[in-house]
Formats: structure tokens, sequence, C-alpha cells
């Protein structure tokens, strides 16, 4: 067992990626290339955007497309199907958070049950680069102006020093 580390000890490289997040070369050219991608125009993206915060059901969404209200070729979707394929596409980690779904059976009814796998929402966050920036991955010293050790998260308390990995 090696000897735990001392307050002040610092670990190079500690906290630093350690490679590309897969695909993300190609998801910012690709935006480059095209703004409005997945979608096919800024018309098509405020419609989606529209639909969403609007709440508008699935089933309003096909009506609006079949009745020749909307503009399909303009929007680049013409149905909740193909709004929905356009969204999946916007986070290319959603297959992380796939829901399962089970019956529970209480002996008077029986319900569903959807639940995700805890380990790939995890994954699903540690992929994520918006949060790239707010994960700490080891213990680090804090230091006020007086020279006092501060306290002040839990990778910065001897708690954090004195894991054993």
């Amino acid at each position: 067992m090696s000897p735990l580390p001392s307050k002040g000890m610092l670990y190079e490289g500690a906290g630093e990626s350690i490679g590309d997040v897969k695909g993300f070369e190609q998801e910012q050219s690709n935006l480059c290339q095209h703004l409005w991608s997945p979608f096919s125009s800024a018309d098509g993206f405020k419609l989606g955007c529209w639909f969403i915060e609007g709440k508008v059901p699935k089933s309003q969404i096909n009506e609006y497309f079949m009745s020749g209200l909307g503009n399909a070729s303009s929007a680049g979707y013409s149905s909740m199907h193909t709004l929905e394929n356009r969204l999946q596409g916007l986070d290319p980690h959603s297959a992380y958070l796939q829901g399962n779904e089970r019956q529970v059976d209480d002996g008077k009814q029986t319900l569903p049950f959807v639940y995700r796998n805890v380990l790939d929402c995890v994954r699903y966050l540690l992929c994520q680069i918006a949060y790239s920036d707010n994960f700490v991955d080891a213990p680090r010293s804090k230091c006020v102006t007086n020279g006092q050790w501060t306290d002040t998260d839990m990778h910065t308390a001897d708690w954090g020093w004195n894991l054993q990995v």
C-alpha cells in the first residue's frame, strides 16, 4: 500500500483530459459546415423549438403536417417521428439515457415501471463537454492569503486526501 499523499502534494496532469471525446471533432466540423444541423434550416429548428416549448402533442404535430399547414420542405421534417430523429441527432450520447420498462404488480394492479441504468447515466454525464470544467477527479489544496488551509469542498477537505484507491 502506498503512503497517503500530503495535503500540499500536487498530481501532475490530474484533472486534465485523457483524450478527445469520441466524435467531438467531427461534430464541430459538421456544425461549422451546417449551422442548423441536424435540422435543414433555421425555420425547421425554430418550428421544432416552438412545438417542444409549447408542449404540442405528437398527434397534433402529425395533424399539422398532414393538413398542409406546415411546409415540410422548409422545415426538413414532416411528422413527429422525423422531428424526433432530428432531436436525437442533437445529442450523440443520448443512447446512454435509454429507459427500460418493466411491470410492477402490487397484487391489485400492474403498473409500468421505467428506469435507467445508473452507470450509463454517469457515462452520459462524463461525455458532456459542457460539464468538463466542473468535474473534480482528484483532491485539491486550497490556501487562503494568510497561509491557512481552507476546506470549502469535499475534494479540498481532509476526507478527499484520506481516500485510498
